[in-house]
């Protein structure tokens, strides 16, 4: 990693990762082999055009910047190339970037604070001639990129502002302090997703997986910015996996970070769970019906923990539709809870990775919990001696 003001040299060696930002850092390497050159564009507003980047291809390239910063490759072979439009030190980025006749591993782009987008087809593909303000709408955008017969292979999508995203296969990060990044993604992919603070995040019609594993990660580092506000992930007819991981961060305290809502199915085991520290609060939406469909309102329901004791007790609306939360921790994400229909005496186990919403039939028959079974037994004894005293009457 070459620092701001910084001086690194290279030669006749073989690095894995070498990371440059576009300031006031110098890097010379020659003869040597590079697995991922991570080249990093920030400051303030200049134009740079990059040509020529081919993977595993040796080859010169030589760059400099305003600021006083400068790269210099020499017969020196990347393996491949990743490019990033990000601020430094709190600064957005205000460079025009143009890729021409290129081969890239991923773009990282960053939509600061303030910006307000809709962004249409991000995938891999092959760029023939394409702008970022492309797009149908791109508001308030600091950077500017330009692509010329490029090959990219993935989109990073850094959102700290606003924006709609469709039709597209990228990662997805989100970042949110004082800021409160709002962001609506519908009918997409998304290979992978890191969401730090708080924020608003709607995905419709949306699939987290790809034909590796994808880690899902809800992070918030204490030592970033402080908001009291949390992270609120809303979900209609959305999948996670099969091909997926979910790891969960830290929280600040006790204070609740992660709101989980709406319509949400899993695809995963409990082993692809990492959950380190932090709270999700998810929202379960059950739906009670007669087997023909028709809503069944004011049927009443108790939520048990796994230890049998009552947790709430709800009733279903008109609609047959009732709605609660179930607050997850690292010392119980993996515990059962129990729904409880007493009118029916029936039962339906309820986790973490329980699809949503419940469908409820009573009519379809009657399924015991474990923790109810003795309660049933009992009563079955009772009557049983209640019978048999009075034959012997």
């Amino acid at each position: 990693r070459v620092q701001v003001d910084g001086e690194v040299e290279i030669d006749s060696s073989r690095v894995g990762i070498v990371f440059w930002r576009s300031l006031s850092g110098k890097l010379k390497v020659r003869n040597s082999e590079i697995g991922l050159m991570h080249i990093w564009f920030g400051g303030g507003p200049s134009r740079i055009e990059i040509k020529g980047l081919k993977s595993g291809s040796r080859q010169d390239l030589n760059l400099t910047t305003p600021e006083g910063g400068s790269l210099s490759l020499q017969d020196t072979t990347v393996a491949m190339y990743s490019l990033s439009l990000w601020g430094i030190y709190d600064e957005a980025c205000r460079k025009e970037l143009v890729v021409e006749d290129s081969e890239l591993a991923e773009i990282f782009a960053v939509f600061p604070v303030g910006s307000d987008v809709e962004l249409e087809d991000m995938r891999p593909q092959f760029y023939d001639d394409w702008n970022i303000y492309d797009n149908p709408k791109v508001e308030n955008l600091t950077w500017n990129l330009t692509l010329k017969n490029v090959k990219l292979e993935k989109w990073k999508i850094d959102i700290q502002g606003k924006a709609a995203i469709r039709d597209s296969y990228f990662h997805l990060d989100t970042w949110g302090s004082e800021n409160e990044p709002e962001v609506e993604v519908e009918n997409s992919t998304i290979i992978t997703m890191h969401t730090r603070g708080s924020g608003y995040l709607r995905f419709k019609d949306v699939v987290f997986s790809k034909p590796e594993k994808v880690p899902i990660r809800f992070l918030y580092n204490l030592e970033d910015k402080q908001t009291t506000k949390p992270l609120v992930i809303e979900f209609e007819h959305c999948t996670i996996g099969p091909n997926a991981l979910i790891e969960v961060g830290r929280a600040h305290e006790n204070e609740s970070r992660i709101i989980l809502k709406g319509n949400l199915s899993f695809r995963i085991p409990e082993k692809e769970i990492y959950w380190f520290e932090g709270r999700i609060d998810r929202e379960y939406s059950v739906l009670v019906t007669h087997e023909n469909g028709t809503p069944i309102a004011n049927s009443n329901f108790i939520l048990l923990d796994n230890r049998g004791n009552e947790v709430l007790r709800g009733t279903t609306n008109e609609d047959g539709v009732v709605s609660f939360f179930v607050n997850f921790t690292k010392e119980n994400w993996n515990e059962s809870w129990t729904l409880y229909f007493p009118p029916y005496n029936l039962t339906k186990e309820i986790g973490f990775l329980t699809d949503t919403p419940i469908l409820i039939t009573p009519s379809g028959g009657v399924v015991l919990s474990s923790l109810l079974v003795p309660l049933f037994l009992m009563i079955t004894v009772i009557l049983l001696l209640h019978l048999l005293k009075h034959k012997f009457l």
